[in-house]
């Protein structure tokens, strides 16, 4: 018997890179800095590399950010 998986079609990535978020959130790269060096989402350094996990992604657009 022959098992078939699934290879999803294009999924969302796991982490976004700040230009990414900006575009999918609809702000500017610099918004997305300010946000990040303000502590209103969660970034992590990956070999030198500012990244956003899809979960903080979808928690700010489901939340907003508050002022």
């Amino acid at each position: 018997m022959q098992t078939q998986t699934s290879i999803p079609a294009k999924s969302e990535p796991l982490l976004y890179r700040v230009p990414e978020l900006a575009r999918v959130l609809a702000i500017s790269r610099a918004a997305v800095w300010n946000l990040i060096s303000s502590g209103k989402i969660r970034a992590v350094r990956i070999r030198g590399s500012v990244r956003i996990a899809r979960d903080e992604a979808e928690r700010i657009a489901r939340e907003g950010i508050g002022r």
